[in-house]
């Protein structure tokens, strides 16, 4: 068994389940992954829509993140994380008019711009505060997604201004006093693993902004180059190692402070920052057949951890999972299980014919790399159940960080008689 395991059990021990831990060490470890990579020409912004944790988002604020936020409930986060308002950038397809009078009331580092409309909305209400607001224009270049990119946000999707039209934008800027153009952002898309695709997607940032710069002679101060960096959950000896191209990575970051000297290169990440720290823990409650199927029913499951179920997926494989305490299933006999949660749905699944050691009740699966879009991703309150504990892991020691949620949640907010 394994130091982590030992660590893992140790903690069910001691806490009810289903929970979350996070492993404060592994988050160091890809943040400075990112930076060794890029080097120091970057500044890296986490996407707090992966994971809302407040001591999270602090932890990364502290190793010398900034913050990415897309409402105003992530941008009182990133202020309760301890966020400086200069290093947060709010992007989104669809800000409201309260969202954006709280963001430029706040004088934040940039907001990202998605459309003409909202140029023209954040004109209005800056100027009715007397304030100078700094923007981006969020682009959608004239480039298809890369194709291994298992997320893809640019071509045909709603995100952006399409870079054929950029230009209708950048015409109104002389006639707006109360906008002040910092820069562009750019994301395609996410979750590539491939190394040359990973370096393509990033070159076909560069390449739109130098046709961008020269077209339009803009002065950027803030270059959002989005993110794309790819954490495999299904072949766990496949990873982007970003060590492999470093080299090119520092000549792209090299070639964007020669074009613009004084500009501020932003990496964006959520999934690749997280995912790897992270850990979803759930007690076997139940062992039965059902026509010749052995299931496994946890006591958590796609309300929980929704990222590592089917829901909704025709074609999906089980993420990484383990049964805690039990030797590699290369060492001792295994069976044939579905692991499902306690939900009334099919969709409530968390392995799918995986080959797992033997299990028994009272048991613990754990699903691994849930560091990222666990908690934050999944509909906590569906049938009710208490929403999960999350947990710090530092070295041999934890705390919490979210107490379990209780039953009467379920009453927030509702007119009852």
């Amino acid at each position: 068994m394994s130091d982590k395991e030992k660590e893992l059990l140790q903690i069910t021990e001691e806490r009810k389940t289903p929970f979350y831990v996070y492993d404060k060490e592994v988050i160091a470890e890809y943040y400075n992954r990112i930076m060794n990579a890029f080097g120091s020409g970057i500044e890296i912004y986490y996407s707090i829509k992966s994971n809302s944790n407040i001591q999270i988002a602090s932890l990364l604020q502290k190793l010398g993140a900034g913050i990415e936020v897309a409402s105003a409930g992530e941008l009182m986060l990133a202020e309760k994380s301890g966020f400086n308002c200069k290093n947060t950038i709010f992007s989104g397809p669809g800000k409201t008019h309260e969202e954006l009078r709280e963001a430029i009331k706040a004088r934040l580092l940039c907001i990202m711009i998605d459309s003409i409309e909202e140029l023209e909305t954040i004109q209005t209400i800056s100027a009715e505060y007397g304030i100078v607001c700094d923007v981006g224009f969020r682009v959608n270049p004239n480039a298809s997604s890369p194709k291994f990119a298992a997320l893809k946000m640019g071509g045909e999707k709603q995100f952006g201004i399409d870079e054929e039209i950029i230009g209708n934008a950048i015409e109104r800027l002389p006639f707006m006093p109360n906008i002040n153009l910092m820069g562009i952002q750019i994301y395609l898309g996410t979750q590539i693993l491939e190394h040359e695709e990973f370096l393509n997607y990033c070159r076909t940032v560069q390449e739109c902004i130098k046709r961008l710069y020269e077209k339009y002679s803009l002065p950027f101060k803030i270059l959002d180059i989005g993110g794309g960096m790819g954490i495999s959950y299904v072949d766990l000896k496949k990873e982007l190692n970003l060590q492999n191209i470093s080299a090119e990575l520092k000549q792209i970051i090299f070639e964007y402070h020669e074009l613009f000297p004084d500009c501020k290169v932003i990496v964006e990440s959520g999934r690749f920052l997280l995912a790897m720290s992270g850990y979803y823990i759930t007690k076997i409650l139940y062992k039965k057949q059902n026509k010749g199927i052995t299931y496994l029913v946890t006591d958590g499951g796609m309300n929980h951890c929704c990222n590592a179920t089917y829901r909704g997926k025709l074609l999906r494989n089980n993420f990484p999972l383990s049964i805690l305490g039990k030797p590699n299933a290369d060492e001792i006999e295994t069976e044939i299980v579905n692991i499902v949660g306690p939900l009334c749905t099919p969709d409530d699944l968390l392995g799918n014919k995986v080959s797992l050691p033997i299990a028994e009740i009272g048991d613990y699966v754990c699903v691994h790399r849930m560091g990222a879009y666990g908690y934050s991703f999944s509909p906590l309150h569906f049938l009710g159940h208490d929403t999960p504990e999350e947990i710090l892991l530092c070295k041999s020691a934890y705390k919490i960080i979210r107490n379990r949620g209780k039953k009467e949640e379920l009453l927030l907010n509702q007119i009852y008689e």
